[in-house]
């Protein structure tokens, strides 16, 4: 088996199926719920993660922890860097975005994989650049044989008919499975059917990301739909750190991703409820 089968394969538990906490959305600032997110992340791993994204200034603070574990979740480290702001923390749409991590320096904190996004919808530059910056990326990654997650995703700026268009979603996995994607990222698109045969074609590993901060109950549910729809995993921030019961939200996307649970039984152990409280985007 070559390395980068191997890598991809440690991304998931032992039946193929991961539950992923990102902690990268520092990039932007502070954010609530991730004030302290050394902290958060010591938690996490305590809570059982399968696997975590973050920043790689986040993965040299939070590497002896990772290091001290027999058997650590796993690491993908983001590579590229959207600029927002003029005074730091207050949202300005992207300025600028360009490659900020090589794959060497991924490597040296251990990561497992490396993630570039492709977001549309915003002006074609800042799509143009992300695309630019994909291929760079796939170019040092074979070379060393590392997995490539690629999120492509609707900006902030994206006509509502295009951000929950599947069709627009399809054609973007797509596009950047011909480009090398490895991994897939991607928003689910509310159509069971039509998901999972997205899933199927794309023949790659699928993960869905989380988005907005919703209701518990709403994404334990989308956890156990897409999950049936054959992803791979699921990759949710803001809805479990924003959340005032982390380490139960973790154990109740557990018991569905890995046991099968249904949402009403997770629920009801783990007695949750609510909604996570962190804001919905990087203006402070």
């Amino acid at each position: 088996m070559q390395l980068k089968e191997q890598l991809i394969n440690s991304m998931f538990a032992a039946d193929g199926k991961a539950v992923y906490v990102p902690v990268d959305h520092g990039i932007g600032g502070i954010k609530k719920g991730l004030e302290d997110p050394v902290q958060v992340i010591s938690l996490l791993l305590k809570a059982g993660i399968d696997g975590t994204l973050m920043q790689l200034g986040m993965a040299k603070q939070t590497k002896k922890l990772f290091d001290a574990l027999a058997n650590p979740p796993a690491m993908i480290i983001a590579m590229d860097y959207r600029h927002y702001w003029k005074i730091p923390g207050y949202n300005e749409g992207v300025l600028d975005s360009f490659q900020s991590v090589s794959v060497e320096q991924a490597m040296d904190v251990g990561c497992t994989a490396v993630k570039v996004m492709i977001p549309y919808g915003d002006d074609e530059k800042v799509t143009i650049s992300h695309v630019k910056i994909l291929t760079q990326v796939v170019r040092e990654a074979d070379h060393f044989h590392i997995p490539v997650m690629v999120e492509p995703f609707p900006s902030g700026k994206c006509p509502e008919e295009y951000a929950k268009s599947h069709d627009v979603v399809a054609n973007a996995c797509r596009i950047a499975i011909e480009l090398g994607a490895d991994v897939l990222k991607i928003p689910y698109t509310d159509d069971k059917e039509r998901f999972a045969e997205l899933v199927r074609v794309s023949r790659i590993p699928v993960t869905v990301l989380g988005g907005s901060p919703k209701d518990i109950r709403t994404v334990l549910s989308v956890t156990k739909e897409i999950m049936d729809c054959g992803a791979k995993a699921v990759v949710f921030g803001r809805n479990v750190w924003g959340h005032p019961d982390m380490e139960k939200v973790v154990s109740a996307l557990r018991s569905i991703v890995h046991q099968g649970w249904e949402v009403d039984q997770a629920t009801a152990h783990y007695q949750l409820s609510g909604s996570a409280v962190t804001d919905q985007s990087y203006t402070i």
